[in-house]
């Protein structure tokens, strides 16, 4: 049996807004493509997506106060208090095999669920195969595998009005950042942790984590680094044109800043995020992906 490919996935975020469809507006408005579709979960919560496709950034948003607050598990309640990055997704094509081969080696995980929609009938089939990975410090991490809604959403990808078409990674924020990163390699089995004086960090796949103290997040990004369970710090985005990408976001009325070492960084103050773009050209990354998780996605540009 050939090892369950992982790469990933999405990043979650609640979203500070009553209604998700405001805060995909303002997406939508600099520039970003988002998704017609919105996800409704218990307890409570319609959460719509930011299309990076295959990859994605989600927008938690509590739509039933009262049922959230009686049924959310704590640390979800945390979360949405805060109105930063909380999650990691990520993704594999066999999560319950994944689960046995990390089991192998003494990965100590939960057995993977089998998850519905809040509007799928418990009579039809599971939409998701989920399963939390309690070991990774500095994020809520899971791996899933899905089954909803349209497996061709996976086999396509598609740039921007604002040219970003991409995820490229994380950047998270710790005081033990070397640590962070070697015990995060040993749980996903990976080799090639890079080590330096102001940062650790591994590719799993084509995307790159980076693990930094909070004294350089400050110095690279010119802000001190607010302390919480939450050590997601940077997305980092995929762009071809990062000067059209900043400026559509800075038209929307987003927060952009030029940073010490001098590139950009955009803030979204109503759901945390804090983004990075490197420029690359989409064909290049479909062809990557191609070689290094045998995916042949069909590029989408938009009409000009």
């Amino acid at each position: 049996m050939a090892t369950p490919s992982l790469r990933l996935d999405h990043v979650l975020t609640f979203a500070n807004v009553r209604r998700v469809e405001t805060a995909l507006d303002r997406y939508q408005k600099a520039g970003f493509l988002v998704s017609d579709h919105i996800a409704e979960w218990e307890p409570g919560l319609r959460n719509g997506f930011i299309n990076l496709w295959p990859e994605y950034l989600e927008l938690l948003c509590v739509d039933d106060s009262a049922r959230f607050e009686a049924e959310a598990p704590d640390a979800l309640r945390r979360a949405s208090e805060r109105w930063r990055p909380y999650g990691l997704g990520f993704y594999s094509d066999d999560t319950v095999a994944l689960h046995d081969r990390w089991s192998a080696r003494g990965v100590d995980l939960p057995a993977p669920d089998m998850l519905r929609l809040a509007t799928t009938p418990a009579t039809d089939p599971p939409d998701f195969c989920e399963m939390p990975v309690p070991g990774l410090e500095g994020a809520d991490c899971f791996v899933l595998t899905s089954y909803y809604p349209n497996p061709a959403m996976r086999r396509f990808m598609q740039v921007a009005p604002n040219t970003v078409f991409g995820l490229g990674g994380v950047t998270l924020v710790s005081e033990e950042p070397t640590q962070r990163c070697r015990d995060w390699a040993a749980t996903f089995g990976t080799n090639g942790v890079s080590e330096s004086v102001r940062e650790a960090g591994f590719d799993l796949g084509l995307h790159r984590f980076r693990w930094i103290r909070p004294s350089e997040y400050e110095r690279r990004f010119g802000h001190p680094w607010v302390s919480g369970e939450s050590e997601i710090g940077v997305v980092h985005l995929l762009a071809e044109d990062s000067r059209v990408a900043f400026e559509m976001m800075r038209d929307a009325d987003w927060t952009v800043e030029d940073t010490r070492d001098g590139h950009s960084i955009a803030h979204h103050q109503e759901d945390g995020f804090v983004f990075a773009i490197e420029e690359r050209q989409a064909e290049d990354w479909n062809a990557a992906r191609l070689n290094v998780w045998g995916e042949s996605l069909e590029l989408h540009r938009p009409e000009r």
